[in-house]
């Protein structure tokens, strides 16, 4: 994002987050939607825009611009 490495992470309650993995912070406010266990997680580009996939075991599948969820 932005010319930084970042990973995408979920938290046990239930919220994705990105993570610089150059100093472990914490980038934007925790992405909250699934209402379990976040269980999968994918990433990719559409229209040059980086976004992630995050499924749960609710059953929800969710698109997340990674852009938006930083600030950029």
């Amino acid at each position: 994002l932005d010319g930084r490495a970042v990973a995408v992470i979920v938290g046990l309650d239930h919220s994705v987050q990105i993570a610089d993995l150059a100093t472990g912070q914490r980038l934007g406010e925790p992405l909250h939607g699934h209402k379990e266990y976040v269980r999968v997680v994918a990433t990719t580009q559409i229209g040059g825009r980086p976004v992630a996939v995050t499924g749960s075991n609710d059953g929800s599948l969710w698109l997340w611009d990674l852009l938006t969820a930083v600030g950029l």
